[in-house]
């Protein structure tokens, strides 16, 4: 069958290539920084522990792996005409999409199964327990696992019109849909659903912790932790036996069964194959030939008449502010402002931010009297931080790549412009094209929030928007770095998804980095009294611009959100946010834990990326 023919040949040209071994050498990486059990665990754990390291691992790496693998399965042979030339043959277009599913998978399978058999053995021998059984249930919810996430991203792919687009939704279902789901969106659908977020009582609800089976990497945890034989539970087993051993209770199932993690696993997938074989009948094979549904919306806008004849791309001359300045980079910044600002994906992130801000601006009493008329900046504080973060940098990880692919580059190479004013440009365009949504959708927050709060502070408004720019230009300045760094797109994807991932996530990165430089193991709920560790916590720019804005709101100084870190304070408990007045008992323990270390954190970030940047792009090749 030409099915067969497909899904064999996708097997063999990934597993022959360099991806699987970089696959297993992640999870062997990962693996190494595994958590510990203390003897009263392990005793716990019985024939389950050679299996508890490896859940984690399989759990993360999977799906960048798939990402890597499959956002360009269906849109790149699309946009090569590869798919034209198969569709010529018997093969249908819902046979082709699940060829290419189940040829991928299977390459990210074989990795997964050897990386399972490897740990689990030497496991075994260290502990001298193991179990043929859990070995097997593991080894086949691996498998499941892995072609799960391939099915979602590769009908991500069919369904969609060209790699940018493939990338930046394939990247939000990973973070929201899965990584982020039990910190981010459980809490996000609680809140539309119920219309408060959720408060301590609701959170130890039973339909609360049942909506925690609705991801991808919890239903895997769900249903290994039964595998393990302890209660069928959506988190790392890790979690559940550090719970029984603080609270000396035995851990207490959700509602629903463990087989709820199989119908889980194979409805994600399912879904997004049949919407995204559904999309690929209706549409033409080369994709760009059809308008999508945003961008007809976006070109039937009412628009004023140009006062220039000029268009986005030309090097033109102007006189304006920007052309006193010295250099000659300010006709690229011209250009990538007007072709960003005259296209809908900077203003669908705007109203992303301003959406977001409004849903949530109903707040404890605790929060509006703390914030009193800076309550709106603090509301929008998060949708800045997490929307600005995926936006941004996935409207610039391809910003040098596409002009090296169609050849625009070189046009710009042959005029005065110089390579590093070339990337100069580039990132001065597109941080003033980001920042003005960003910026319109703050104040409309502002401004809608009047009756209610009252007028925000001029002089806490300023230097808020002024941090808006510092945060949206390094994300830029990471965005155009990653566009000059790697030359094929989809690894450009599959790198900012994975910074995206470690920004998100970076309290749990940062605290296996504390563990690998310090040996000493960290925990969420009793933070080292260290401020090297606090430091540690603030380095990302998510979480710069956190710290910087926290001290313009007048919110304790941590890394965290202003509002969730003064819930947290007011309970007494410690949060893993790191609340320094908490840990040290001072707002300021060390000089470099004053907020104003902010702006130098940023400037390193600007200086580092920038420099590396500039650095490889001015000895490559343009082609």
């Amino acid at each position: 069958m030409p099915s067969t023919a497909v899904a064999r040949t996708e097997f063999k040209r990934f597993i022959r290539g360099k991806t699987p071994w970089v696959i297993v050498l992640a999870m062997l990486l990962m693996n190494q920084y595994a958590p510990t059990f203390t003897p009263a665990q392990r005793q716990l754990l019985g024939e389950a522990l050679a299996f508890t390291g490896i859940q984690v691992v399989v759990a993360i790496i999977v799906p960048f792996a798939a990402l890597a693998l499959g956002v360009r399965a269906i849109i790149g042979d699309r946009e090569t005409g590869t798919a034209r030339v198969l569709l010529g043959t018997k093969l249908t277009r819902s046979e082709f999409v699940i060829a290419k599913t189940v040829g991928r998978g299977a390459a990210i399978s074989v990795p997964v199964v050897g990386f399972v058999c490897v740990v689990v053995g030497s496991n075994a021998l260290q502990s001298g327990r193991f179990s043929l059984p859990i070995f097997l249930v593991v080894l086949l919810a691996s498998v499941v696992y892995a072609f799960a996430w391939t099915g979602v991203i590769v009908g991500i792919s069919a369904a969609s019109s060209s790699t940018t687009r493939a990338a930046l939704l394939s990247c939000i279902v990973f973070l929201f849909g899965g990584l982020l789901w039990s910190s981010l969106t459980r809490p996000m659908v609680w809140t539309l659903a119920t219309g408060s977020p959720p408060d301590s009582q609701a959170v130890q609800s039973a339909l609360f912790a049942d909506l925690g089976w609705g991801s991808l990497p919890n239903s895997y945890f769900g249903v290994t932790n039964w595998a393990f034989g302890w209660a069928s539970r959506p988190e790392p087993i890790t979690n559940v036996v550090s719970e029984v051993t603080l609270t000396n209770k035995p851990s207490v199932p959700t509602a629903l069964q463990s087989w709820v993690g199989l119908v889980v696993g194979v409805a994600w997938p399912g879904a997004f194959l049949a919407l995204g074989c559904a999309r690929f009948k209706r549409r033409p094979v080369s994709p760009g030939t059809q308008i999508g549904y945003i961008r007809a919306l976006w070109q039937r806008r009412p628009t004023l008449p140009s006062r220039s004849s000029h268009t986005p791309g030309e090097f033109v001359g102007q006189s304006g502010v920007s052309d006193m300045l010295p250099g000659s980079w300010q006709p690229v910044a011209r250009r990538e402002f007007q072709r960003l600002l005259r296209g809908p994906g900077v203003w669908v992130l705007g109203i992303a931010v301003f959406t977001w801000s409004v849903l949530t601006r109903s707040q404890p009493s605790l929060a509006v009297d703390y914030f009193g008329s800076t309550l709106p900046l603090a509301v929008a504080q998060r949708p800045i931080m997490s929307v600005g973060l995926v936006g941004v940098l996935f409207g610039s990880f391809r910003a040098v790549t596409v002009e090296r692919e169609t050849g625009r580059i070189r046009v710009a190479a042959g005029t005065a412009v110089s390579r590093s004013e070339l990337l100069a440009g580039t990132v001065a365009g597109r941080t003033a094209a980001f920042v003005i949504p960003i910026v319109l959708a703050v104040l409309g927050v502002c401004l809608s929030s009047v009756p209610s709060t009252g007028v925000v502070p001029l002089h806490t408004l300023v230097p808020y928007l002024l941090l808006i720019i510092a945060y949206v230009g390094c994300l830029t300045c990471i965005g155009v770095g990653i566009s000059t760094l790697v030359r094929r797109q989809a690894v450009g994807a599959a790198v900012t998804t994975g910074i995206i991932g470690i920004q998100l996530s970076w309290y749990n990165v940062s605290n296996l980095i504390y563990r690998g430089i310090t040996g000493i193991t960290v925990s969420g709920f009793s933070p080292p009294a260290d401020p090297v560790y606090v430091l540690l916590r603030w380095l990302p720019p998510i979480n710069v611009f956190s710290v910087a804005t926290n001290a313009v709101l007048g919110a304790p100084n941590s890394a965290g959100n202003a509002i969730g870190i003064l819930s947290e304070l007011q309970r007494g408990s410690y949060s893993q946010d790191v609340i320094v007045t908490q840990v040290f008992g001072s707002t300021v323990p060390e000089w470099f834990l004053h907020p104003s270390i902010t702006v130098a954190l940023f400037a390193i970030w600007y200086g580092v990326v920038g420099g590396l940047a500039v650095l490889v792009f001015q000895r490559r090749p343009l082609d």
